[in-house]
């Protein structure tokens, strides 16, 4: 049997046979799931009941089955997705590593995913990033702190050097406004 080469990358994208993949469309389709793995993964000799039985165990244990019955329902990875998302995780290089190392380079990261995904995952994706931007924390007003130092003149002495130079500067300053 040749097998095309979308259903190639797909099997090795998500490490199941190409049966387990024909099976996750047919359940994506609305196919009866014990029939369905009776036909293409399971004996033709098996019951109804032991059919639906091992596709159970079969979902339970193999998750990437689940993922991609889930991504096929939901309409989301059409084969050119998946051979795009292969691409760009083959093409990860190491600047894109040492960009994530960095805490721009997260920030500039998360906002990239958080733009391509929706629902729950969006709202733990902007969560983090309002954590990593500092937006989580209220907006605290910084306000100079002010000191005002009243000295008042408590001194009767008009004798005193200070207090005549004192006097003597107010009397040329009213002379002159005069």
């Amino acid at each position: 049997m040749e097998l095309s080469n979308e259903l190639k990358q797909i099997t090795t994208a998500y490490n199941l046979t190409p049966n387990d993949v024909i099976f996750c469309f047919a359940i994506a389709a609305g196919a009866p799931v014990a029939d369905a793995y009776k036909i293409l993964i399971g004996k033709k000799n098996t019951s109804v009941s032991e059919s639906e039985r091992q596709s159970t165990d079969f979902l339970r244990s193999t998750p990437a089955a689940k993922i991609l019955i889930n991504r096929i329902k939901a309409k989301k990875n059409t084969t050119k997705e998946v051979n795009q998302e292969l691409n760009r995780v083959k093409n990860v290089d190491s600047k894109e590593k040492d960009e994530l190392k960095t805490r721009p380079g997260i920030i500039q990261k998360l906002i990239e995913e958080v733009t391509q995904i929706s629902g729950k995952d969006a709202v733990s994706g902007l969560q983090t990033l309002a954590k990593l931007q500092g937006f989580d924390k209220p907006d605290e007003v910084n306000e100079e702190e002010r000191r005002i130092f009243v000295l008042t003149y408590l001194s009767h002495c008009r004798s005193c050097a200070l207090m005549r130079e004192y006097l003597r500067v107010l009397d040329d300053q009213s002379n002159k406004t005069a």
